[in-house]
């Protein structure tokens, strides 16, 4: 019966996912933009139980990225991915982060989406408060109780420098600390 009740759990893919980061001002292509796209596993009471499919790519010069197709993959019984998902986060220093939460255009593999990002301009008490907001789900997808940090290295390290960046500041921000990183020693 178990096997039964498996084959009824929905299989995930992808197609490729092309896409391009510029300045909502000025159309200028941003390089150097940490994209991060992740179908999440959601137990039965939606809390995160691991992620289906993580992909982390930085922008070229001419702003893309690109995530391969993937798939078919089947969460493990008893879970499920939110049907909004994959979520596509965008994070540049002195940009206000940007959360996507769409399907991939699956009948145009080639569709290339524009991502804009916004100059972060206020003080930078509230860049930190706004980089905390953008913190909040990574931090329960991938530190606590979990290594699968690693699986966003580049993201995750970009906020750990932001967050020295705070704390010489004298900025209260709860961005992530190196020390709180799960490494081979604490798990």
């Amino acid at each position: 019966m178990l096997l039964a009740l498996n084959g009824c759990t929905k299989a995930w893919r992808s197609e490729a996912i092309d896409g391009r980061v510029v300045d909502e001002g000025t159309d200028a292509p941003i390089a150097g933009a940490i994209v991060l796209v992740n179908w999440q596993i959601k137990g039965m009471e939606g809390y995160p139980q691991g992620q289906l499919g993580i992909f982390e790519r930085v922008t070229d010069a001419a702003g893309r990225f690109q995530i391969p197709a993937w798939g078919p993959k089947r969460p493990p019984m008893g879970t499920t991915v939110d049907a909004s998902d994959p979520t596509v986060r965008v994070f540049k220093n002195g940009y206000e982060p940007l959360v996507v939460r769409r399907p991939p255009n699956s009948k145009d593999s080639a569709h290339v989406e524009m991502l804009r990002l916004r100059r972060f301009e206020g003080t930078a008490e509230s860049y930190a408060s706004q980089m905390d907001e953008f913190w909040r789900p990574l931090n329960v997808n991938f530190v606590i109780g979990r290594c699968e940090w690693s699986l966003a290295a580049q993201m995750i390290h970009a906020l750990v420098r932001l967050r020295g960046e705070f704390d010489r500041a004298g900025i209260r921000s709860d961005l992530p600390l190196e020390s709180g990183l799960c490494n081979a020693e604490t798990h």
